[in-house]
């Protein structure tokens, strides 16, 4: 048996552990170094790209995103504006424009000949509005009943402002375009 040996305290202390005595101790060598172990082969790895030969990816942010969403969105405003145009230009029936007109006539013949303050009331006020709201649909429709709609909206515009005497005068003229259809 041996007895331990003690270190001399005048001599430095070798820190370094001895291979194979501490087995948490890190080796000098190979796996926690740059270095590869003392004999050990060196080998590449082929088929990966080194770091070196690796390009730094660019960030593109959300750029592509937005200029995607927004084309997106104008081409869905452009399939609405193109439907809406079409449905628009095609017009209506021209059988709701003659009815419009029929009904816009028959609301003028119910309306007084002469206009007066007592017959300037909240009933007859909205016939009036009525009648031009028939003539202004219909004139849209068909344009035939134009000159109706302008007389019937010269009419309306005389009852805004309270002038009778002008009042009567574009109604009587007004059941007067109705005569001539």
């Amino acid at each position: 048996m041996t007895t331990p040996q003690h270190p001399d305290p005048t001599e430095p202390a070798n820190t370094a552990p001895q291979a194979g005595s501490e087995p948490w101790a890190a080796p000098s060598h190979g796996l926690f170094t740059d270095s590869p172990a003392p004999g050990a082969a060196t080998t590449t790895m082929t088929g990966l790209p080194s770091y070196e030969q690796e390009t730094p990816r660019r960030r593109t942010g959300s750029l592509p995103l937005l200029l995607t969403g927004l084309a997106g969105l104008l081409v869905g405003a452009l399939i609405v504006g193109v439907v809406w145009a079409a449905s628009s230009s095609l017009g209506g029936d021209k059988s709701n424009a003659a009815a419009d007109v029929r009904a816009s006539c028959d609301i003028l013949d119910r309306l007084p000949g002469t206009w007066t303050r007592e017959s300037f009331d909240l009933a007859n006020t909205n016939r009036l509005a009525a009648a031009y709201a028939l003539a202004a649909s219909a004139a849209k429709d068909d344009t035939r009943y134009q000159t109706l709609a302008e007389t019937e909206q010269a009419a309306h515009q005389a009852s805004l402002s309270f002038q009778f005497d002008i009042l009567s005068i574009r109604v009587q003229d007004a059941r007067n375009e109705c005569d001539k259809l």
